[in-house]
């Protein structure tokens, strides 16, 4: 539960950065990214989409890990599987819409509904993760039975 709450504390955090703040990260990602190709041979001309895909592959990330320690976090409490699914998607939805209102307190910043739903996108992509491994694991226990 600490984590979760953590996480949720550095998503808030980094909506409070300004504009320039924000760019800056962001550029010192796509620097990493475009020393990598490079180091593979690649070369990236068009900067400006390296750029959008930096920043909306940041949100669905960051918003991956949500709802992956909200899913785990709430498993403690040993909820029906759609209580859990609905109770960890409506918290990161909730996050996630409180994270864009938070921007637009931030000088040069705004809120857009597009980021919100890259982020419950990334949120779901992972829950959906974690029961296809949760899946997987109770099938080969119960494979292990019948075959022991």
């Amino acid at each position: 539960m600490i984590l979760t709450l953590l996480w949720t504390v550095f998503i808030f955090s980094r909506s409070l950065n300004n504009a320039s703040e924000s760019t800056a990260e962001s550029n010192k990602v796509i620097e990493i990214v475009e020393k990598t190709a490079e180091t593979v041979g690649i070369e990236i001309e068009d900067t400006d989409s390296l750029s959008a895909i930096v920043r909306k592959s940041a949100h669905f990330i960051e918003f991956g890990a949500l709802g992956a320690l909200s899913f785990l976090t709430l498993k403690f409490f040993k909820l029906k599987k759609r209580v859990l699914i609905f109770i960890s998607v409506g918290y990161c939805l909730v996050i996630a819409c409180a994270d864009e209102y938070i921007q637009t307190f931030s000088s040069g910043r705004s809120s857009q509904v597009s980021d919100i739903l890259i982020d419950i996108t990334g949120s779901l992509f992972t829950i959906c993760m974690l029961l296809f491994i949760s899946f997987l694991i109770k099938k080969r226990k119960i494979n292990n039975r019948y075959q022991s």
